[in-house]
């Protein structure tokens, strides 16, 4: 009696892997928080910047200093949502909030003051909207770069698709060949000029080239919310100091 391997199970691990990446639900939660870190990193920048600077302003006045504490507060509860959202798209293991027993109102106000995370989240928040556009750059440059490749069969014949070089680059490729007589070497010029889609043939080579970039930005882009799971957790994680 014999038995039929699975098809799936002749292909080689590292592509399963690499193929794999399009099938992974993990890969979409990814894809939703990166695509929600540069609105939330610009909503942070503005309520920090606005309330940190009016508070500051006031302060003289002592109408600042209710401000600054209301913004370290709100700050405080956004950084439990930053937590949350991490641990629900990403899978990051961080406390959620810090575990306090809040009898009086006092004690709403002295947990976040004597927790030193909350004054590191500040900075995590602060440094959100750097992150959130190199974030948006990042997703939109192989977004654009992908979705241009796989679509060429459609539009190869109104568009230019060429890679374009100034001048013909010569190169030649030797090797030497061990003979009786000696050693012979042998050369073999090669030329790279410009090339441009004319055919659709050519224009599916280029869509399989844009399936394949596709897939190798779903990998960088899960290494990037790998990395930005790192810096919450290192940065925002609760830590009280009483």
């Amino acid at each position: 009696m014999s038995v039929r391997a699975h098809p799936a199970a002749r292909v080689p691990g590292p592509v399963r892997w690499f193929v794999g990446v399009l099938s992974r639900r993990q890969t979409y939660r990814n894809l939703v928080y990166l695509a929600l870190t540069f609105p939330l990193g610009l909503g942070y920048f503005v309520l920090l910047t606005t309330g940190l600077s009016v508070g500051f302003s006031l302060l003289v006045f002592l109408v600042g200093l209710p401000i600054l504490v209301g913004v370290l507060l709100l700050s405080d509860r956004i950084l439990v949502f930053e937590r949350w959202l991490a641990a629900r798209l990403l899978g990051v293991d961080v406390p959620l909030d810090r575990e306090t027993e809040h009898d009086e109102v006092w004690d709403y106000l002295r947990s976040p003051l004597a927790d030193l995370g909350t004054w590191v989240g500040l900075v995590y928040l602060a440094s959100k909207f750097v992150v959130g556009l190199f974030t948006f750059l990042l997703m939109t440059l192989l977004g654009t770069l992908a979705g241009s490749f796989v679509l060429a069969p459609l539009y190869y014949r109104q568009a230019t698709i060429q890679v374009s070089i100034p001048e013909p680059i010569h190169l030649t490729l030797s090797y030497a060949v061990q003979q009786w007589g000696g050693v012979e070497v042998v050369s073999y010029p090669l030329t790279i000029t410009s090339w441009q889609v004319t055919t659709l043939s050519e224009a599916v080579g280029v869509a399989v080239v844009g399936v394949l970039l596709f897939v190798v930005s779903l990998h960088l882009l899960n290494l990037l919310a790998r990395v930005q799971g790192w810096y919450t957790r290192v940065l925002i994680t609760p830590r009280p100091l009483t």
